[in-house]
This record gives structure tokens, sequence and C-alpha cells, in this order.
């Protein structure tokens, strides 16, 4: 008997494995797959379209994608956790919760467009028609409930799904451009905009008639009230900690080009997004560890065995692809970018480890319910990443703000190894 039940044990550790590798996976690949078309996408309306009107476009889906994301308010973090561990079928909270992001997104995105004439007068053109203004503010009620989807789906472990979705998404809007482009209407980059919602909107409709035919997860149920309304602070909570994920990478640009200029500012984002690609693994590891975590605790161990050596492999192959690749990887956007920003590159790739490290202590925090904490915690940190940062480019330019972050960082894996050390000894 327990013998058999040690197989029984095994089996199954292998099968949260086997989970894990798979969901991170199609996460990984969802990644590539967007930032390939997705390049090729600007580089068609770039081919296509005036500068000015590419301009406006880019403008306006950056803004309706920051809003839409600030919809979600911490929401898709939360069903990934509370959906492993949903008795019977998931469809109605779910749906209670798409609902919820899609009006708080589109209000988000509405009042946006109010405060334009004020704030943003450049981007007058949005509110130039009404059709246009409510199919932009419409945008971003969609961006938050895609988002809050992808998270969805991951906590049901059909990264699969998730990872169709995301190629519909690239490949209609990249057709629907060539389509709106080849039929010679105008030249108006509000078809740029166009294409990429109704992408959005097509890879909705598709998750919803291809998802799971087994399941009721997108089924006809109504909107399920009562259990949503309770856990809002909890999500909040995971939407503080996601904000302060964020903040050094988005402030970091305009420290720059305040700074310095905006030339050096394109230099840093190209090693930027260069060096933010290799932590894609380690982020995708940790994605999928926090709902297959949720669901037995008792294995937690094993399954952070696995997803530590894994971002540590593939940590050391990005870092030695860096330190012979930054110059040609650069020189792809110009050889400024390559004279200027190489070894910046190089110092942004070693972050890989202290991110790694970072992600886990996140992970086993919302695991553990500790999302408040961790949020605490992840702020201050990136407080001390943006005053660490902001001397470093003072004194000593792009390389000094890339030593300076990845400083901060070191600092900051001490308190987090110890914080996660103790959670799993618990």
């Amino acid at each position: 008997m327990n013998s058999m039940a040690g197989r029984q044990i095994l089996n199954a550790i292998h099968t949260d494995q086997r989970i894990i590798l798979t969901n991170a996976a199609s996460l990984t690949g969802s990644t590539a797959l967007t930032s390939l078309l997705g390049f090729i996408y600007w580089w068609a309306a770039a081919r296509t379209f005036p500068p000015t009107e590419v301009g406006f476009a880019s403008a306006a889906i950056s803004a309706m994608t920051f809003l839409g994301t600030f919809g979600v308010l911490g929401m898709g973090t939360y069903l990934m956790g509370i959906l492993p561990c949903t008795s019977g079928s998931p469809s109605r909270i779910l749906r209670t919760s798409l609902l919820f992001v899609s009006i708080s997104g589109t209000l988000a995105g509405a009042l946006f467009l109010v405060s334009i004439p004020v704030f943003f007068p450049q981007m007058s053109r949005l509110i130039a028609a009404p059709l246009s203004a409510l199919l932009w503010a419409a945008g971003a009620g969609v961006t938050s409930v895609s988002l809050t989807l992808d998270d969805a789906l991951i906590g049901l472990l059909q990264g699969r799904v998730q990872l169709m979705r995301s190629a519909v998404f690239a490949f209609s809007k990249l057709l629907l451009l060539f389509t709106f482009a080849a039929a010679s209407w105008n030249t108006d980059g509000g078809w740029i905009i166009t294409a990429w919602i109704s992408g959005a909107l097509i890879s909705l409709l598709a998750v919803k008639l291809w998802f799971h035919p087994g399941s009721e997860v997108l089924c006809s149920h109504p909107p399920q009230h009562p259990r949503i309304l309770p856990g809002f602070r909890y999500a909040l909570q995971h939407h503080a900690l996601n904000l302060a994920l964020l903040l050094p990478g988005s402030l970091f640009p305009l420290m720059i080009t305040t700074r310095l200029s905006a030339a050096h500012n394109a230099y840093f984002y190209a090693a930027w997004m260069i060096a933010a690609a290799t932590f894609v693994p380690a982020s995708a590891l940790t994605t999928v560890l926090f709902p297959v975590g949720v669901r037995n605790t008792a294995r937690i161990k094993t399954e952070l065995r696995l997803t530590i050596k894994l971002s540590l492999l593939l940590g050391c192959m990005s870092c030695l692809a860096l330190l012979f690749l930054s110059d040609p990887l650069l020189s792809f956007f110009g050889s400024a970018y390559a004279r200027e920003a190489a070894a910046c590159l190089r110092i942004l790739g070693l972050a890989v480890f202290p991110v790694a490290l970072r992600l886990h202590f996140v992970a086993l925090s919302r695991i553990h319910g500790q999302v408040g904490q961790a949020a605490l915690v992840v702020t201050a940190g990136a407080l001390l990443e943006l005053v660490c940062g902001m001397l470093g480019v003072h004194y000593a330019g792009l390389p000094g703000l890339a030593w300076a972050w990845l400083l901060a960082l070191l600092l900051q894996s001490g308190p987090m190894l110890y914080f996660s050390r103790f959670k799993l000894a618990r």
C-alpha cells in the first residue's frame, strides 16, 4: 500500500511539473509571437501611413493599453488564484469578473477622453468624432477583458488557449491592417487603431467559440455578483503589487529623457526591450507556479525547485548570449544604438538572476495569501530602484543607470530570499 501511494504521489508531482512546463512554454510562446507580429504590425503601418498618423495611432494605442491595464484592478491575478480552487463550474465568477473589468476599463478610457482638452490637447483628434471616441473608450474596456481572460486561462491551466487567443489577436489585427491599407480608403491613423481593437474582439470571440468544448467556463450563465465583491479588496492588493513591479520600467524612460536626452532614451529603450525578453521565461514559470501552488501547497517545494533550476539555467544562457550578441542585436536599430547602449545591455542582462528571485518571492507571497505584505516590500524596492537609477544616470549616464538598477535589485534579494525561506518553512 505504501509503495502504491508513493507511486501515486510521484505521478501527481510529475503531472504538476508537466503542467508548469507546458503552460509556461505557452506563455513564453505567446509573448514571443505577439512581439514578433507586433513588430511587423508597426512596420507595415509605417510603410503604409504617414509618420504623423503612425505617431498619433501609436500614442493612442499606448494610452488605451495603459488604461486597459489599469482597469483590470488586479482582478486577473485574483482569478488566477481562486479559479483552481473553485468547486463546480467557474463560469459565473469569471463572467462577473469580465463584466466588471469591461466597465472599469471603459470608464477609465472615458475619463481620459474627458481630460484631453485640459491635459492632453495633442490627442484632441480622439474626441473629434463621437464614434471614434466611443470606439477608443470601448477599446480600453476590451483590453481589460483580454488581459483578465489571459490570467484566468492560466489559472485554469489552459495556457494553450491563451496562446491561441494571442495568436488570433496578432494575426487578425495584422490582416485587418493590410486590408484597410489595400482598400486605400484614406491614410487616417484611425484605421490603425480600428484594426487593433477589432483584432482584440475577434480573439475574444475565438476563445468563446473554441475554448475547452467539454467545459462550461464561458457558457451563458448569468454573472455571479456575491462571490466577486468580497474578493475585491484582495484583488486591489494584487493590483498594487502588479503596479509596483511595473513602476521602475515605466519611469526610467522619463528619467533618462529629462536627465540626458530623448536620443539617449531611444538607445536605452532598445536595450531595455532586449533585456526584458530574457526575463520572460522566469516570469512565465512563476506565473504558472501561482495557480499550481494554490491547488496543493504541500508540493510547492518540489515545483519551486523545478522553476528555480530552469530560471537559473535559462538566465545563464541569456547572459552568455548577450555577452556576444549585444552589439549585433542593437545594430539592428542602428549603429548609434550599438555604440551607446551595448554596455548598458550587457549589464541589464545580469539582472535576470535577481529578477527571477523577486518573481519567485512574489509567486510564493500570492500562494500563501500575503499579497499586501509583498506589495509593501516590492513598492519599497521599486522606490529604491528609482532613487539608485536617478543617481546612476546623473553621474554615469546609461551604464550608470544599469549598474545602479542592478545594485538596487541585489540589495532587495537578501530580504526577499529570507522571507521566501520563511514562507516555505511554514
